[in-house]
C-alpha cells in the first residue's frame, strides 16, 4: 500500500491547477484508516511565497467511500501537519479528492497512510 500521497496536478503548458484525487482499491477489507496530511509549500516545491498578507483560501479534502463521502477536513496552506483517523467500514473503493477552486489552489501531501482492521 502507498505510504505517500501526493494531492496536486498542475499542469505547466496551460498555467492552471486541476482537480486531485488519488484511489485506492481496497476489496472490502479495512475497517479503518489513519494518514498525515499538511500543506507542501514554500521551499519545499519552491511554487509559493509565503505571504504574511495573503489572504488563505480554505480548501478542503473529500473522502469518498464507494461514492459516498464520509468526510470532509478543512484544508488551507498555512495549516500544520494533521494526523486523521476515520472509520471506512470495509469499503471496497477509497478516493482523496479536493476539488481545483482556481489558480490559488494549493498542493497538499498525505503520508503515513495506514489501514487497520479491526
Amino acid at each position: 500500500m502507498n505510504k505517500f500521497t501526493s494531492l496536486v496536478q498542475y499542469d505547466k503548458e496551460r498555467n492552471a491547477y486541476s482537480h486531485a484525487c488519488a484511489c485506492y482499491n481496497l476489496d472490502n477489507q479495512y475497517d479503518s484508516i489513519k494518514f498525515t496530511i499538511g500543506a507542501s509549500i514554500g521551499n519545499n516545491f519552491g511554487l509559493y511565497e509565503d505571504n504574511e498578507d495573503e489572504v488563505v483560501i480554505d480548501e478542503y479534502l473529500y473522502l469518498v467511500c464507494d461514492k459516498t463521502i464520509i468526510d470532509t477536513i478543512k484544508l488551507n496552506k498555512k495549516m500544520d501537519p494533521t494526523t486523521i483517523n476515520i472509520d471506512i467500514n470495509k469499503c471496497d473503493k477509497l478516493m482523496f479528492y479536493i476539488p481545483c477552486i482556481g489558480p490559488k489552489n494549493n498542493p497538499y501531501t498525505i503520508y503515513d497512510i495506514i489501514f487497520y482492521n479491526k
